[in-house]
C-alpha cells in the first residue's frame, strides 16, 4: 500500500473572553521588530499594513495587561520588545516546540500515511488565526 504524504497541521492561540488576542503572527511581528527595530518595517516586511500590525499589537496588550513594545531611549530610532514580550514569546516558543513534538509522535498512530508535522514556515500567509477563519472572525 502506498502511504499518502500529508503535513499535519497545529496553531496555538490565546484567547480571552472568546476573544483572539495572540497567535503566530503577532508572536512573529514582535520578532521583526526586535530584528528591525521599527514596528513599520516589520509590518513591510511581514506584507502586513502598519496599521493592522499595531491594532493586533494594541489589543494583545489591552487584554494581557502589559505593554509587547515600547519607544527605545531616542524615540526616533525605533521600537523594541518589552522584557515581557520577550518572556511571552520565550514561552510561547517552548509551547509550540511542545506541541509539534506531541504530533510527530502521533503521526506514527497513522501507518497508511507518510505524516511531517508542519513548521511555522509552513504557514501559508501572515494570519494569526486558524485557516478556516478569516481576519474579521474570532477562532472558536
Amino acid at each position: 500500500m502506498t502511504k499518502l504524504a500529508v503535513k499535519l497541521q497545529g496553531r496555538i492561540w490565546f484567547e480571552h473572553d472568546g476573544e483572539y488576542i495572540l497567535g503566530p503572527g503577532v508572536v512573529r511581528l514582535i520578532r521583526k521588530v526586535r530584528e528591525l527595530g521599527s514596528l513599520k518595517k516589520a509590518a513591510e516586511r511581514l506584507n502586513m499594513p502598519y496599521r493592522g500590525a499595531w491594532g493586533r499589537i494594541k489589543k494583545a496588550e489591552n487584554a494581557l495587561g502589559f505593554p509587547l513594545l515600547e519607544g527605545t531611549s531616542e524615540r526616533q530610532l525605533g521600537m523594541k520588545a518589552t522584557a515581557e514580550a520577550v518572556e511571552l514569546i520565550e514561552a510561547y516558543d517552548i509551547l509550540d516546540r511542545q506541541c509539534r513534538a506531541f504530533l510527530a509522535e502521533k503521526s506514527q498512530d497513522f501507518p497508511f500515511l507518510q505524516a511531517d508535522v508542519a513548521g511555522e514556515d509552513d504557514w501559508h500567509g501572515q494570519d494569526d488565526v486558524p485557516p478556516e477563519t478569516d481576519n474579521t472572525a474570532q477562532p472558536s
